[in-house]
């Protein structure tokens, strides 16, 4: 696939992945036409690259994650205590969110009268 065939079917822009190649995080095969080629193995890449995004990883932090997994036969305790650390940062996330749902689901179940006069009071200390 070319870069454009490959953005359209990722529903991004070319220069994401023009960008993704720019950073290292990929490396399509150059044909002698210069043309770059994109395989089913980077296409599968660059999903699991959006997939991050889209949870919040940083660049960086996608960069580590597929640098541990191709040195995780040599060194496995490396790569999971980056797992590790990944998760605990996943499960404080959750708790703020959850935290965050039941303040919001407390605010709307309240009588409206109550949560007007709380937010007209707010607004007045601006």
């Amino acid at each position: 696939m070319t870069r454009g065939q490959i953005a359209n079917k990722l529903k991004v822009n070319p220069e994401t992945i023009r960008y993704y190649e720019k950073v290292g995080l990929i490396t399509p095969m150059i044909l002698e036409n210069s043309y770059r080629y994109y395989n089913e193995e980077l296409f599968e890449k660059l999903e699991l690259i959006i997939s991050f995004k889209t949870l919040g990883f940083t660049l960086k932090e996608i960069k580590l994650f597929f640098e541990l997994i191709y040195r995780s036969k040599e060194d496995p305790k490396r790569f999971n205590t980056y797992l590790n650390s990944k998760i605990s940062d996943i499960d404080k996330k959750i708790e703020s969110l959850n935290s965050l749902k039941q303040s919001l689901t407390i605010f709307r179940d309240k009588e409206d009268r109550e949560r007007c006069k709380k937010f007209s009071n707010y607004l007045n200390k601006y």
